[in-house]
This record gives C-alpha cells, sequence and structure tokens, in this order.
C-alpha cells in the first residue's frame, strides 16, 4: 500500500482498521513535514517522528 506515492503535500491515514505497516511511504515521507502527517483509527498510528525513526511497522 502506498509504494506508488512519491509526494504529497500532507497525509492523513485513517480509520483503517488492519493497517499496521507504513513501508511503502519511506519514499514521501520527507517530502511532508509533521504538521502535515496524521495517522488516527488505525491499527498501529505512528508519529511523523517514528517513521523518520525507521518504524514502518508495529512490529
Amino acid at each position: 500500500m502506498f509504494s506508488s506515492l512519491k509526494s504529497a503535500q500532507s497525509i492523513a491515514v485513517t480509520n483503517l482498521k488492519k493497517l499496521v505497516d507504513y513501508t511503502g511511504l519511506k519514499n514521501v515521507i520527507h517530502s511532508i513535514t509533521d504538521k502535515n502527517w496524521r495517522a488516527t483509527g488505525n491499527a498501529y498510528n505512528p508519529t511523523y517522528q517514528d517513521l523518520l525513526n525507521g518504524k514502518w511497522t508495529n512490529q
């Protein structure tokens, strides 16, 4: 999921109850800021800093 995404102004991932892997965002996460990142209501809701630190999954 998300692997074809190359750039974005903001990203909001919400209410995907089984989502635990954000690896597909590796190519795009550096194109946004923490203020333009939101993950809520998912099985895993990493912060922007979590992703910068390489915590792409909740395992």
